[in-house]
């Protein structure tokens, strides 16, 4: 693949008692940044419209269920499920969801041009330092990839109901031809102790210990 694709964020290190990010990304172009087919491995199976979750769906895939309703509604795996990773809270049912979940032609579409090129990320960071005084930390994404790995990379933008903390193409001598905004996040932590052993079968297992 010719163009390469970032991600961008710029991350604060300076208060380690309240971890900060902030996510940048196009939110739209007028020229799209690179062909969908050839970075999607399977975007033929991709539905051209958006996948409508039911209520009981959408709450587990945004895991909203309070610890009752997982009691009664999800079936929690067994040791000897392939999937079944010890000291970590896995169901058979958001498994499933997950796992069979596929954003729509159009979202992964919008998700890729939400991203940057190399030379917007060095406009980018230059502008961020002169005018900002921020970092520019940039990831550049591995492709081709499926489309249930691009998920964990998705910038769901089209789907956020409030305002980006910052917009940077309506300050005056915004340096790059597309719209840039950026939320500002708070960085959750887990430190956790994991402990890798390998069974009889030759399959891993993990177990997680929180150090907190």
């Amino acid at each position: 693949m010719e163009t390469k694709i970032y991600n961008a964020m710029t991350i604060f290190d300076d208060n380690k008692d309240n971890p900060r990010l902030i996510q940048w990304y196009c939110p739209e172009r007028l020229k799209p940044l690179a062909n969908c087919q050839e970075l999607i491995t399977d975007y033929h199976l991709c539905p051209d419209e958006p996948e409508i979750l039911s209520d009981l769906e959408y709450r587990i895939y945004n895991d909203l269920l309070t610890e009752e309703e997982k009691k009664k509604y999800l079936t929690p795996l067994e040791p000897d499920d392939p999937e079944y990773i010890e000291g970590v809270n896995l169901s058979k049912e958001e498994l499933e969801l997950w796992y069979n979940h596929r954003y729509s032609k159009d979202e992964l579409i919008r998700a890729i041009n939400g991203f940057f090129t190399e030379k917007e990320i060095v406009a980018l960071r230059q502008y961020l330092q002169e005018k900002y005084g921020f970092p520019l930390s940039a990831e550049e994404l591995d492709f081709p990839m499926s489309n249930f790995l691009f998920q964990s990379y998705c910038i769901e933008h089209w789907d956020i109901d409030k305002e980006p903390d910052y917009i940077l193409h309506k300050d005056p001598g915004f340096p790059l031809y597309i719209p840039v905004e950026g939320f500002l996040e708070k960085v959750h932590v887990i430190n956790a102790n994991i402990t890798i052993t390998v069974e009889n079968d030759g399959q891993l297992r993990f177990r997680f210990d929180d150090k907190t």
